[in-house]
């Protein structure tokens, strides 16, 4: 007996899966007020068969937080939205930008499905097996910059966490990155985390730090800048 199972997932910030049909060149994309609207994405078949591919933007509204929502983008254009690329080959897709926001960062996200399922098959005891085909759609996510921005991120360690607030109108990020001594000689990794405009999120301190003081990387407006959190 043999049964089919068909999925569909979305995959953002995973550019190049083993079992993917598509991979991307980039996983996050940036627009500067500074720089002209448009960035390039690559768009590479990884699979022994000719694939047309659709691409669709979306705008998020308050990202990282229980209220995001997303809804089709008219501020961020695909071109082109459609093509077909070749087993091996790679077709490049200009995402335009329309406009810059004044006064509040812009979050998007770009997805690209390919038309043919990903199949793999499982056979268990007695005969049955399971063939399951599976459309991982590849995802990107773009910011973008206001033309005037006004960072403002505030944080506050409490026992064995540190709680952030972004009350400013850029993403705040902190830096995935090892916390060593001196000497070099011990490192404990750190959370990364990117925190938008509005989002309040906490930081487990790792257990090693829970009772010292350490530092962290955050790049924040395009600058890269050190928050040092004192012991509790």
């Amino acid at each position: 007996m043999r049964i089919f199972l068909f999925i569909i997932a979305n995959l953002l910030f995973l550019p190049n899966m083993a079992f993917a049909n598509i991979s991307l060149d980039k996983v996050i994309i940036g627009f500067s007020p500074n720089q002209r609207p448009v960035e390039n994405i690559t768009v590479t078949n990884q699979s022994e068969n000719v694939l047309k591919v659709t691409g669709t933007a979306f705008k998020i509204t308050d990202s990282g937080q229980d209220t995001e929502t997303e809804e089709p983008a008219k501020g961020l254009v695909i071109a082109p939205k459609s093509f077909e690329i070749k087993p091996g080959e790679s077709r490049v897709v200009r995402l335009v930008l329309r406009e810059f926001p004044d006064d509040l960062e812009g979050i998007y996200r770009v997805r690209f499905k390919p038309d043919q399922a990903n199949y793999n098959e499982q056979t268990f005891e007695g005969g049955k097996s399971v063939r399951i085909g599976v459309v991982l759609t590849m995802g990107a996510l773009v910011t973008v910059a206001p033309k005037n921005p006004a960072p403002d991120l505030s944080f506050q360690r409490t026992g064995n966490t540190v709680t952030f607030e972004n009350k400013g109108n850029v993403t705040a990020q902190l830096q995935r990155e090892d916390f060593c001594n001196e000497s070099r000689t011990e490192c404990i990794p750190l959370q990364g985390k990117r925190i938008y405009p509005g989002m309040t999120w906490t930081l487990e301190v790792p257990e090693k730090l829970t009772d010292k003081a350490f530092t962290q990387t955050l790049l924040m407006n395009g600058q890269y800048s050190t928050l040092s959190f004192p012991a509790p």
